[in-house]
C-alpha cells in the first residue's frame, strides 16, 4: 500500500508571490489497485 497525508507542495514565483501546486492532498492506493492524478500541464502553470 502507498499511503499520501497532507501532500502539500508550492512554489514561490519570481514576484514573490506563492503558487500552489498541491494543498492538502491525502490518499491510499493498495496493492494491485491503479490510480491516476490529472492536472494542468506543466505548460499551462505561472512560471516560476
Amino acid at each position: 500500500m502507498i499511503e499520501l497525508q497532507n501532500l502539500c507542495k508550492q512554489f514561490t514565483q519570481k514576484n514573490g508571490q506563492v503558487f500552489k501546486a498541491v494543498d492538502n492532498v491525502s490518499l491510499k492506493v493498495a496493492e494491485g489497485e491503479i490510480c491516476v492524478l490529472l492536472g494542468r500541464p506543466a505548460a499551462a502553470r505561472p512560471p516560476p
